[in-house]
């Protein structure tokens, strides 16, 4: 099982060994340091062996140019299109098409991914 809180970033994603199980994990809190004594929510969340989870910032999905952005629901079906791959094979594969929708333009937050299979 995985534990976790969210504390200011996106719901991560759980890219099932088989199709019928993707889905964005649950659960929002404030970022860190944000709210004093605040306590968050641990959520509690099935993984079997051949899941792959998925965490990312907002910088990801917010980096846009000429309007044109990686939304969660593009973010998702990347993710998925992208099951066969290794996860170093799809963050590269993510940065690159960043790359083409940022174009020149720097991005205004941090970006960062992180893609765990489950063995």
């Amino acid at each position: 099982q995985l534990h976790y809180c969210t504390a200011g970033l996106p719901n991560p994603f759980i890219i099932g060994h088989n199709y019928d199980t993707d889905k964005k994990l649950l659960g929002r809190g404030p970022a860190l340091g944000l709210v004093k004594d605040k306590v968050y929510s641990e959520q509690v969340e099935s993984i079997k062996k051949g899941d792959r989870l998925v965490f990312f910032t907002d910088g990801i999905t917010e980096l846009r140019s000429d309007g044109e952005r990686l939304n969660l629901v593009n973010l998702l079906i990347r993710l998925a299109r992208f099951r066969s791959k290794t996860p170093e094979q799809i963050i590269s594969l993510i940065k690159e098409r960043l790359i083409e929708v940022a174009g020149d333009k720097k991005a205004g937050d941090d970006i960062t991914l992180l893609v765990v299979d489950i063995k």
